[in-house]
C-alpha cells in the first residue's frame, strides 16, 4: 500500500511541475541533481493556436562578469604573507588573473577573474568574512 501512495505522489508533483511549466511558458525541463534526472518536454496543449512570432533579436552582451569567492573565508587583496596594494576599481584584467585570496583556515584560495575586463566594483575590503560564490567583484567588459 505504500508503494502505490508514493506513486500517487509522484504523479500528483510531476502534474503540478506541468501546469507550472505551462503557467510560466516553458516547454522544457531539463533537472539532475546528481541521483535524479528528470527532462520534461511538453507538447503544445491541444486546440493551441500556432503564433508566428518575429524572430527574437540576439541576446545582449551581459554588462559585467561577477567574480565569486571560492568559498567562505577572509578576503585578502594580496596573498597574505605579501605586503602591498591590491586591485583598485579601474584597473584592466584578464581572464584567469588572480584578483584576490580568500583565507580558509590554513588554506589560501585564488580569487580569478572568469573573464578579461575592467573592474567596475569591489564588493570586499580587507579582512572581512565572506560567503560562499559571494560577489567580490564585477568586472566590465573593456
Amino acid at each position: 500500500m505504500g508503494s502505490n501512495h508514493a506513486v500517487t505522489d509522484r504523479v500528483a508533483r510531476l502534474r503540478d511541475i506541468v501546469a507550472r511549466m505551462r503557467q510560466g511558458g516553458m516547454a522544457l525541463l531539463d533537472y539532475d541533481d546528481g541521483q535524479t534526472r528528470l527532462l520534461l518536454r511538453l507538447a503544445p496543449e491541444p486546440g493551441a493556436q500556432n503564433a508566428v512570432s518575429a524572430p527574437l533579436p540576439p541576446p545582449a552582451q551581459p554588462a559585467s562578469a561577477a567574480v565569486p569567492s571560492p568559498d567562505l573565508g577572509v578576503f585578502h587583496a594580496t596573498h597574505p604573507p605579501a605586503s602591498g596594494k591590491g586591485m583598485a576599481v579601474g584597473d584592466k584584467v584578464s581572464a584567469g588573473q588572480i584578483m584576490a585570496f580568500v583565507e580558509v583556515g590554513p588554506i589560501v584560495l585564488p580569487v580569478v577573474a572568469p573573464a578579461g575586463g575592467q573592474i567596475g566594483t569591489i564588493n570586499a575590503v580587507e579582512g572581512q568574512s565572506v560567503g560562499y560564490h559571494e560577489v567580490l567583484f564585477e568586472i566590465a567588459p573593456a
